[in-house]
């Protein structure tokens, strides 16, 4: 059989080797990626002869956000004797929906699981699910091999499960297991789907074509899914890994992702080799990106030289909080950390920066600190996620120790500790999500190569200029009459200073377009790294000129709703006018860019609105997925405790999804007056541009919601 025909489809049949026993695998992936497990299962199941000689296996895929129902219909009708998932956490639930529906039409078909979210579970699944039989829990060739090499077809059930390592199963209904997996002693030792033809290499590739250059990690980091396996690490020899590439860049690949965490901290000759290839390949064909990850602390000179051209380096810092590294087993040293960024700077590499918010003993003070760091850095992108305690991990067996609550199912996110509370935890999450977004939507953050910038500019000196494009009248209604734009030559001085540059270029409605276009094209020629547009909400309205700037690289915009002051507003106009945002708060494709969302911060003046109507207009801004909302720093909070408490409520549910509201500085005094390191926290928040900045609206003038003209 054609080793391409062991993967299936929803369509058809497949056709069953005769006197064989058919073998299904499920793989049920995040949309954009594809499963590597059940292609190395059936690919070593189907070159193994003693085992090809018995059973058909065979892999079929299905994406978590489709109905389930017609990959149930499918395993229906084609009646495999054994139905096996990989199952993760995020496709968990819908595992066990399907397994227990499967076991009340087909009682007769086996259900095995394996992955990651059945290694070293907190979790008996198998009294959990009655529909789960048997649980392979770790590195599943082998033990795959030994379970069908043991299974009795007659009986329908493994004849002896103690010769089946890594093995749970029920005994009298306890739950048994068998003892550790056994493991390939060599990642060589095992058949390569792709160069078995079966990796896809223009579809279902985030994360680009995926490259096992190791297993296990010699690090033991509590949060993570890799840090409880304590088998030794094993790699992929070069060779191997060199002929992947060939094979995957002949078939049209140019982005791939190298899973190896030792790969840029263990063997510096094995990395030369393998970027000496790799930068070689790229000279005779289109350029090649390579995604790694790597430890800044043993990032040398030469290690940065192998990765500068060809690779995009993720660097998990985590925290720079000493008990937190101490707490999750990491060993986080600030000098070692900063030689190996200044060696990545030295030479012009792309790097990205992780954090993680929750860690013990982590306060929303020292994640902050964390996250000024950071942006200090000046890495490509920045990365802060939520913690969620994995299944299987050291820090979710500490979870009561740590004061964790957190939800029981998949991601296992949490809502507090010892440390944070819920309200603090929320705050930093929606704060992340702003800062991180406004970051990263940058010219290096959105395309690795641009040839007309050098890339060592990104970590020179920030600046930011703004430049206006309006009249005395700083929002022109529709009505006005266009004005002769100023001289592009007026912004020379400007632009001479543009490399790695910020620019905010303010508009009005009366803004020639066309010189508007050839502005943004000029400030991005002379090295500007983001682009911010502040406009009157009237530019949404035309939503072929919008998709034209975002084109052109305008990718965060500002505006603003209402009027300051004692002006009466008129709601119903704020709405409307709030309603063509539409246009911009959606998502954008660019060429060798992925989809992504422009960032759009809106200024809300309530003028005379009541607190019901300011409400309304807000939690429309929310449903609308504003990233950003903003209240005039001369907007006064109340006094009263209830009413203040009203107030605080608003805000917790304005940021819950992960939102931001910028408040005056006063609301955040009265909320942390308790706290120790309210100084401290409100000094970096307004570092970091989250609190309340803006007075008045670019027009003072405008008389759009103003109700008594």
């Amino acid at each position: 059989m054609d080793l391409t025909e062991i993967e299936l489809d929803l369509e058809g049949m497949p056709p069953i080797k005769e006197g064989r026993e058919l073998v299904l695998l499920v793989a049920v992936n995040i949309p954009g990626y594809y499963s590597l497990p059940v292609r190395l299962l059936a690919l070593l199941a189907n070159t193994t002869a003693p085992i090809n000689q018995r059973y058909d296996v065979r892999f079929v895929e299905h994406e978590s956000e489709r109905n389930w129902y017609d990959l149930f219909d499918y395993i229906k009708r084609i009646d495999p004797v054994i139905l096996a998932f990989s199952m993760n956490i995020w496709n968990r639930d819908i595992c066990i929906d399907l397994a227990t529906r499967i076991k009340v039409e087909k009682p007769e078909i086996t259900v095995l699981i394996g992955g990651q979210e059945a290694t070293d579970s907190v979790i008996d699944y198998l009294a959990m699910v009655p529909a789960f039989d048997y649980i392979i829990d770790g590195e599943g060739e082998l033990p795959f091999l030994e379970f069908l090499g043991n299974w009795d077809p007659v009986n329908k059930k493994l004849s002896d499960p103690g010769k089946v390592s890594g093995l749970w199963y029920r005994d009298q209904g306890q739950a048994v297991k068998t003892g550790h997996a056994n493991t390939v002693q060599s990642l060589d030792e095992i058949p390569s789907p792709i160069l078995a033809g079966l990796v896809p290499m223009h579809s279902k590739r985030n994360l680009g074509v995926m490259l096992e250059g190791s297993r296990c990690c010699p690090f033991r980091c509590s949060f993570c899914f890799e840090g409880g396996h304590r088998g030794a690490v094993r790699s992929a020899s070069v060779d191997r890994i060199t002929r992947e590439i060939d094979y995957a860049v002949e078939q049209g690949a140019r982005y791939f992702h190298i899973m190896d965490p030792i790969l840029c901290s263990h063997d510096s000759q094995r990395l030369k080799l393998l970027t000496d290839h790799i930068r070689n390949l790229s000279a005779k064909r289109k350029k090649i990106t390579f995604l790694v990850e790597a430890y800044a602390e043993f990032i040398t000179d030469e290690i940065a030289i192998c990765m500068k051209d060809i690779a995009i380096i993720d660097i998990g810092l985590q925290t720079i909080h000493p008990p937190t590294a101490k707490s999750i087993n990491r060993k986080y040293r600030p000098k070692a950390f900063q030689r190996g960024l200044n060696a990545l700077r030295r030479h012009g590499a792309i790097y990205n920066l992780y954090l993680i918010c929750g860690l013990p003993y982590e306060t929303l003070c020292t994640y902050l600190k964390g996250i000024l760091f950071v942006i200090e850095q000046q890495p490509v992108r920045v990365f802060f996620n939520e913690l969620c305690l994995l299944n299987g991990t050291d820090l979710r067996r500490k979870a009561d120790t740590y004061g964790y609550h957190y939800d029981a199912a998949p991601p296992y996110l949490i809502h507090s500790n010892n440390w944070m509370t819920t309200e603090e935890l929320r705050m930093a999450w929606a704060l992340s999500a702003a800062i991180s977004a406004q970051y990263n939507l940058s010219v290096f953050g959105m395309y690795k190569d641009t040839p007309w910038l050098t890339r060592q500019s990104h970590y020179f000196e920030k600046k930011q200029h703004v430049i206006g494009l309006v009249g005395e009248c700083r929002r022109i209604c529709p009505a006005c009459v266009t004005r002769e734009p100023v001289p592009i030559n007026e912004f020379d001085h400007l632009l001479e200073d543009a490399e790695n540059a910020d620019f905010e270029i303010v508009i009005d409605n009366a803004v020639n377009k066309n010189y508007l276009l050839q502005l943004i094209g000029r400030v991005h020629l002379a090295g500007a790294v983001r682009i911010k547009l502040s406009t009157p909400p009237a530019l949404f309205e035309d939503n072929e000129f919008i998709d034209l700037l975002v084109s052109r690289g305008v990718w965060q915009f500002k505006t603003f709703l209402g009027l300051p002051g004692n002006e009466i507003i008129d709601l119903k106009m704020a709405r409307d006018e709030a309603g063509k945002l539409q246009s911009v708060l959606r998502s954008f494709s660019l060429p060798g860019a992925a989809h992504f969302s422009p960032f759009v911060e809106v200024v809300v003046y309530p003028g005379m609105i009541d607190p019901g109507g300011l409400r309304d207009l807000l939690f429309m801004l929310k449903e609308m997925r504003a990233p950003m909302i903003s209240l005039p720093a001369d907007y006064v909070i109340p006094e009263d405790r209830t009413e203040f408490d009203n107030f605080s409520t608003m805000f917790f549910e304005m940021i819950e999804n992960r939102m931001w509201l910028k408040l005056p500085e006063e609301f955040y005094h009265v909320w942390f007056k308790d706290d120790k390191d309210a100084k401290a926290i409100i000094c970096m928040l307004k570092t970091l541009q989250l609190l309340s900045g803006d007075s008045r609206p670019p027009c003072a003038d405008s008389v759009a919601y103003n109700t008594n003209r």
